[in-house]
């Protein structure tokens, strides 16, 4: 009860709120929420935030359209949160702009309109650009090199913003910039250029910087044909990378035991699956030759022809009477032969995801197989028990000073969670494909999907 605070301080400010000021019935409200003076109440956070956004103020109707978005201290409104971040944007207020371009992508509280989505990040962008956030310049070159629904990609305004934040010290503008003077992307192409942009983003603290320069300065020793920079370069670039899968083969068929390694881990089977390619065996024989630990475990020569089922049945009846007499040879080879993996056919996946996302998600191909979840990315391999996983999660952070970023993850059935894909950068884009993915996959996994608000990213 308000009649039970005691602490001065409260009781002048809503003494203020109460005399109908805007800025104090924020305040009271932003109390209510934190617990503040011990006195927290989600119910009056939202009577008195509701009154301040009311009498104009723009804050207050950001957090008033976060709280109808949330349920917080009332119940979820899709439509409320959607007019209170409009009527703020509409005011000029940056937050409630980059709000409402959410709103629109994900269709909350209204249709779904990436027309209208992309017209507000970018004006957002600009406002925050304007006001001299080096981040800002970098989204808006991201913004023009990719394009967005009723706007066209325009290279040339994209480079003079990557070249702007990147002069203003922002290490993705430089990364940006080097990476499209490396390709020739809208500009002559210019290698030394580049590496001292990435020498810069690496200076400034990019922890791509390293790979990407490394990448850049691997190409001519790998096209010449030198073993270790193919494997190297393969490396860097990934086993989910068409070129870098085929640099590691390369490297490996001539004896380099580090890329017969890489190919060990990318071919070997997932749990529970029984058969595997030619190819598959091929390089994990190779990988046994050379001594890579651990493969020697899955080198297998190709299967004997097994005989026809009607002839496995037979025999199958054959070694069960004669097990039942008493032939201890026989119950071990019937044992043997129920547990062999010719026994039964090999499960086939229920389900296979591919694609490509921004990185360091890059290329990803996910399986759903015997009970099991299969991921393959950025060159690495993770399985997971589908019995443990409780269920799927995506969700993206919206730019505010730093770059955003789009997630999927696992919310394991003991609490934890597991990451699956990362992408940085924020886009309404990248954001649908990771819904899309997430639901595809749940779908297939028989798993419930939530999308999560990560806020903002700082």
């Amino acid at each position: 009860m308000e009649s039970d605070i005691k602490d001065p301080r409260f009781l002048r400010l809503l003494a203020a709120a109460k005399a109908g000021a805007a800025g104090p019935q924020l305040e009271t409200g932003n109390s209510y929420a934190s617990g503040e003076y011990d006195v927290y109440d989600p119910v009056r956070a939202f009577y008195w935030v509701k009154l301040s956004a009311e009498n104009g103020n723009t804050e207050a109707q950001v957090r008033l359209s976060d709280y109808c978005d949330r349920g917080f201290g009332c119940q979820p409104d899709p439509a409320a949160a959607f007019f209170w971040a409009e009527r703020a944007a509409l005011a000029g207020y940056l937050p409630a702009m980059e709000r409402l371009a959410r709103f629109f992508a994900c269709g909350i509280g209204t249709a779904a309109d990436h027309a209208a989505a992309a017209r507000w990040e970018l004006r957002a962008l600009l406002l925050r650009a304007a006001a001299g956030e080096a981040s800002a310049l970098c989204g808006l070159g991201c913004f023009y090199r990719d394009g967005r629904a009723g706007l066209p990609a325009d290279t040339a305004a994209a480079l003079r913003f990557f070249e702007q934040a990147a002069a203003a010290g922002n290490k993705d503008a430089m990364l940006q910039l080097a990476a499209a003077l490396e390709k020739g992307a809208g500009c002559g192409r210019d290698e030394a250029a580049a590496e001292r942009w990435y020498a810069s983003a690496l200076g400034a603290g990019s922890p791509q910087a390293a790979r990407l320069r490394g990448i850049l300065a691997l190409r001519p020793r790998s096209a010449a044909g030198e073993t270790a920079a193919q494997t190297e370069l393969g490396l860097l670039l990934g086993t989910a990378d068409a070129q870098g899968l085929e640099l590691l083969k390369c490297a490996a068929g001539k004896g380099d035991r580090k890329a017969a390694a890489a190919l060990f881990y990318y071919f070997r089977p997932a749990p529970g699956e029984h058969s595997i390619t030619s190819e598959a065996a091929g390089w994990l024989a190779k990988a046994a030759e050379l001594g890579v630990e651990g493969a020697a475990a899955f080198a297998r020569k190709e299967p004997a022809p097994s005989a026809p089922a009607g002839e496995q049945a037979d025999i199958a009846a054959a070694m069960e009477k004669a097990a039942a007499a008493g032939d201890k040879a026989a119950a071990i080879a019937l044992a043997s032969l129920r547990s062999s993996p010719l026994a039964s056919p090999s499960p086939k996946p229920t389900a296979e995801l591919k694609g490509e996302l921004p990185a360091p998600a890059g290329r990803y191909e996910l399986r759903v197989i015997g009970g099991w979840l299969t991921l393959s990315a950025g060159g690495a391999a993770s399985s997971f028990k589908l019995k443990e996983i409780k269920g799927l999660a995506h969700g993206s952070a919206v730019p505010a000073k730093g770059g955003g970023y789009c997630e999927l993850w696992l919310e394991l059935a003991d609490g934890r969670e597991k990451a699956l894909l990362m992408s940085d950068g924020f886009s309404h884009e990248t954001a649908a494909a990771y819904g899309e993915l997430a639901r595809a996959l749940a779908a297939a996994a028989g798993l419930p999907v939530r999308e999560v608000n990560l806020g903002a990213d700082a």
